[in-house]
């Protein structure tokens, strides 16, 4: 695919570097940080007299036990002073340094109560289909709701919460009885927005709230924490309605005779995330598959240490992006330069990971000297040879799937690519016979792939296209071992009849068989996103996912990329962009547990 380019600086990916590179400005946010305990001040992890996104990094290596203590006392990062360090407190920390809390946990008081008490409506009387308020509701068991985009989601963990909420939205829970005295309400949510209010109204949508149940940024929306409240004391029996002033995912809530013990979040409910052990490529090898990631300028820089501890946590697969095409290796003829994928071949060998080899012909990114030859047929031939065989030899045995012809089918009604291939206009369409005997040749080990996009939905013109090219090349009894889906869609795209086909796609192809390799995915949105879009990109990365388990041809997901902040869409598609698994903080987003839900 096209050369990846950082996005312009926005605040955002700012905020977003200065929260991932250990050596970045530091945030000079000391604050109100010094405790009531002689010595400690809380959130300074390293003990240099700040609170920044390096006492961020370090407490989040800490909970993924990557290091086991700090430079100063473990006291300083229990910000919610419940005597453990967890989750918890790194979302604390974190929002403190976003400027979100101005002050920790540990460092308050008593929660807040009302200091006036609501007029509240006349109680209606028991009935046979009266429900306690003291029991737990799942939020999705609503009885009624005014909202045209509610609907159930993922938690990440298995369970069920309501998401896609608007401002403005209720849900409404009938025939609730309050007594003898509800004063505290808690619930388990999860929002991405600063503040989210649920006001809490008895029998009726309209006018003012008898409660509040008040909620801060949880830090991503599969992050889930138990958020509570005091509110006035109700008693009697009423209509429930919970209206809520910003998007925010519920799971469940209680009511409470007692009050309110906490100002911030406790101990979230843990998501399939590696703060738990379980990663993407242990769920992948469980099932005898392998989770990729596309690498780019950014890993060779070593510029970023988050980008490369993710990398190495999360996936046992990977790909380079630009520094395996032709252009990168032979820029001149004869003249080869593997450094960039040398270093990324040991890195994976290092790190027990597999390498797709990306990609030896295109029509792309070839160099001047190729592009513009005066060449005969059997001179670009034996050019296209002297470079297969020398890349591939030099990476015999060490490759483990190859995309051998890339994209030689052009988007006008599925004819093959000619005035823009030198390969076709030169050679003809048996260039690709002959570049995947040259590939057998090279390395008989290495599986031979076509890779191509717009490919996937059975049924659409490229895509049988595609499904003639490869079958023709099996009946003519050329080596080819797969077909590459690079599956980059935009964010809507993959309803239930759109991922039936690709299912029916793959397959198709394990008839004549072949493997499927899902090769360069991602799912990109129209910027600036909302919930709702990361939701159902979460959605759509799991039909994918499942499609990928449950079918034996396939093997290998590979996403074309890891994180928000380094991506090519944002630089080819105006517009467009959080095309990832892993937001601009490397936090998990609702695709990330999308791709985890269909693994397990």
């Amino acid at each position: 695919m096209k050369r990846a380019m950082k996005r312009a600086g926005t605040l955002i990916v700012i905020v977003a570097i200065l929260m991932t590179m250990m050596f970045s400005f530091n945030i000079s946010l000391v604050g109100n940080s010094v405790s009531a305990n002689s010595g400690i001040t809380y959130g300074d992890l390293n003990g240099d007299g700040r609170i920044d996104s390096s006492d961020v990094i370090l407490l989040r290596r800490y909970i993924l036990e990557i290091i086991d203590n700090f430079p100063v006392s473990k006291t300083a990062a229990d910000l919610d002073g419940n005597g453990t360090i967890n989750s918890t407190d790194y979302i604390l920390l974190r929002r403190y340094v976003l400027e979100i809390i101005d002050v920790f946990p540990v460092q308050q008081s008593t929660p807040p109560t009302p200091t006036t008490t609501p007029t509240m409506p006349p109680p209606g009387t028991p009935g046979p289909n009266t429900r306690s308020a003291f029991t737990v509701f799942e939020a999705e068991r609503y009885d009624s709701t005014n909202s045209t985009t509610v609907r159930e989601v993922g938690t990440g963990t298995g369970g069920t919460a309501i998401g896609y909420i608007e401002p403005g939205d209720y849900v409404l829970f009938r025939d609730i009885n309050f007594s003898p005295g509800a004063n505290s309400i808690k619930a388990l949510v999860a929002t991405e927005n600063e503040e989210v209010n649920v006001e809490i109204r008895l029998n009726t949508s309209e006018g003012s709230p008898v409660g509040v149940l008040n909620i801060t940024d949880t830090a991503g929306w599969n992050y889930y924490i138990e958020a509570s409240s005091n509110i006035p004391t109700i008693t009697g029996v009423y209509d429930l309605y919970l209206t809520f002033t910003e998007a925010v995912n519920v799971d469940w809530f209680e009511f409470s005779t007692g009050q309110a013990t906490v100002t911030a979040p406790p101990t979230p409910v843990a998501p399939t995330t590696p703060i738990n052990g379980t990663t993407l490529k242990e769920l992948a090898s469980k099932r005898g598959m392998y989770i990729g990631a596309a690498v780019g300028s950014v890993f060779h820089q070593n510029s970023d240490l988050m980008y490369n501890e993710v990398l190495q946590r999360e996936f046992n697969m990977v790909v380079a992006e630009n520094e395996m095409k032709f252009d990168a290796i032979q820029h001149a003829r004869g003249e080869f330069n593997f450094r960039g994928a040398d270093r990324l071949v040991e890195y994976a060998e290092a790190n027990n990971m597999k390498v797709r080899g990306h990609a030896l012909v295109w029509h792309s990114q070839t160099p001047g000297w190729l592009e513009n030859g005066n060449w005969t047929r059997d001179e670009l031939l034996e050019i296209m040879r002297d470079h297969i065989f020398t890349v591939m030899e030099r990476y015999k045995g060490r490759i483990l799937e190859w995309d051998v012809v890339n994209e030689a089918i052009s988007d006008n009604n599925g004819q093959m690519r000619t005035n823009d291939s030198v390969w076709m206009r030169v050679i003809g369409e048996d260039f690709i016979d002959y570049a995947f005997k040259y590939a057998r040749e090279a390395d008989p080990s290495a599986k031979l792939f076509y890779n191509d996009y717009n490919i996937e939905d059975m049924g659409g013109t490229k895509a049988e296209a595609a499904y003639r090219l490869v079958k023709g090349l099996v009946d003519r009894g050329v080596p080819i071992d797969g077909v590459g889906f690079q599956a980059h869609f935009i964010n809507g795209m993959l309803h239930q009849g759109f991922l039936q086909n690709i299912d029916r796609n793959v397959k198709r192809y394990a008839e004549l068989g072949l493997e499927v390799a899902m090769t360069e995915i991602d799912i990109r949105i129209h910027l600036p996103g909302n919930q709702q879009a990361y939701q159902q990109q979460g959605e759509q990365y799991r039909g994918l996912a499942e499609i990928a388990v449950n079918n034996p041809n396939v093997h290998t997901f590979v996403i074309w990329g890891i994180t928000d902040n380094y991506s090519w869409i944002p630089n080819h598609f105006q517009g467009q962009g959080d095309a990832l698994i892993f937001d601009r903080d490397y936090q998990p987003k609702p695709a990330y547990f999308g791709i985890v839900d269909a693994f397990k």
